[in-house]
């Protein structure tokens, strides 16, 4: 799927008159997954985690040793 497709979603989603209807968040939800899926946003959320991995390290130490 094109990037493009990503921007039409996040634009429908801030100004649909009826936001918090379940069915538009569960179909913009769908569509945005429907993306990641394709491949095309897991690269840039890997490389994103990747650059704030080392800051993000700490935190899951603090909550796996706060786990019984």
């Amino acid at each position: 799927m094109p990037r493009g497709f990503v921007l039409p979603v996040s634009c429908r989603l801030r100004f649909l008159p009826d936001f918090p209807s379940c069915r538009n968040i569960g179909t913009a939800a769908r569509r945005l997954f429907a993306v990641a899926n394709s491949g095309g946003l897991i690269t840039i959320f890997r490389i994103m985690f990747k650059k704030a991995d080392y800051a993000d390290r700490p935190f899951y130490r603090i909550r796996q040793q706060t786990r019984p």
